[in-house]
């Protein structure tokens, strides 16, 4: 029976012969690298000008992160390397281009460079199969009560009506969601009442996709213009129970990126906000207010900024080069070390 490597590995490659009419021949695993442990295989690619190698890392779910550690680790490599994945969501595959990691999937999405020949291919949606129904363990209310859980992990162990109301959820959602997880075996209930989140890494990828795809774009309340450009540097937003997302708060959390999209959560009503900052509608401005859909205090690591996990979110879902690598950064000071720890 195949692992489930091998089985990403082997759709993947006979979706881009199939795309391409170009051979791909294995050669095994190869010799321990001094870049990773291992790679999964070694394939020779026979381009019209002539056969080249790659060696292979197969990743079954991508995110950002992944994204980011890979381009990060292969430096001036990374045109010996593929990455494999099941499939490659549109903005992922275009933050893969910017960075210059090729990668195949088994949709038959491609980007490949050899000596003379450049493929790239990004048509292909994935098909609605069981990979789909994973991600499809969570619908919109089910998207906030993850958040509440994963942003606030005493919460797991607090009574339902304390976690609706940090969800902002009915009650019944949190009992469906909280079944749901312990069957997809991201929750464990332990003998003395205690509830412990496990494959948290998985989770987060999970979560991350869905949110992008179904609850982000429901929560944009309205683009704005701002009479001062640089007005984030200084506002207080407490004052407004609003929080910094997005570009900013991953210039707060970082200190590394320059915002040019400002993102702010807040509570309607946003009439007093939108005075005190002194900012006008505006459809193609960069300022862009969004509902705050949790109800849970956030002081740390800064009062001012949406938890991290939110930002980090945020900026995956931009398909933009800089912002994948500050959401790494954010990643990496603030999440890796709850959401690696299983």
């Amino acid at each position: 029976m195949k692992t489930p490597v091998e089985d990403t590995l082997a759709k993947t490659l006979l979706a881009f012969e199939n795309q391409t009419g170009i051979e791909i021949r294995r050669l095994g695993p190869p010799p321990q690298d001094q870049l990773f442990l291992r790679a999964d295989e070694r394939v020779l690619i026979e381009f019209p000008e002539g056969m080249r190698e790659y060696d292979i890392e197969v990743k079954q779910t991508l995110t950002g992160a992944t994204i980011g550690q890979l381009a990060e680790r292969l430096g001036q490599a990374k045109e010996h390397w593929i990455l494999v994945t099941r499939y490659a969501y549109p903005q992922l595959a275009n933050a893969m281009r910017e960075l210059g990691v090729q990668f195949l999937d088994a949709t038959g999405n491609a980007f490949l460079r050899g000596q003379q020949t450049y493929i790239h291919i990004q048509a292909h949606r994935r098909a609605r199969d069981t990979w789909k129904a994973r991600e499809e363990l969570f619908g919109v209310a089910g998207i906030r009560v993850a958040f509440a859980l994963m942003c606030k992990p005493e919460l797991l162990n607090a009574n339902y009506r304390e976690i609706t109301q940090a969800a902002q959820v009915a009650l019944g959602t949190v009992a469906g969601v909280m079944k749901q997880l312990a069957q997809k075996g991201y929750l464990i209930e332990h003998p003395n009442n205690r509830r412990t989140l496990t494959r948290r890494k998985d989770l987060l990828n999970l979560w991350t996709q869905a949110y992008t795809n179904r609850l982000r774009p429901k929560k944009l309340i309205g683009r704005f213009a701002a009479k001062q450009p640089d007005f984030w540097q200084k506002a207080d937003l407490t004052r407004h129970r609003a929080q910094w997302g997005g570009e900013v708060g991953g210039h707060f959390l970082t200190r590394f990126l320059k915002p040019e999209v400002i993102t702010m959560y807040v509570h309607r009503p946003t009439n007093e906000l939108m005075l005190d900052l002194k900012l006008r509608k505006d459809e193609y401005g960069m300022v862009e207010i969004r509902d705050r859909f949790w109800r849970f205090d956030t002081q740390e690591p800064n009062p001012n900024v949406a938890p991290p996990l939110l930002v980090y979110a945020d900026l995956m879902a931009t398909n933009e080069a800089r912002n994948i690598q500050t959401a790494q950064m954010v990643y990496d000071q603030y999440l890796r070390r709850y959401f690696e720890q299983d």
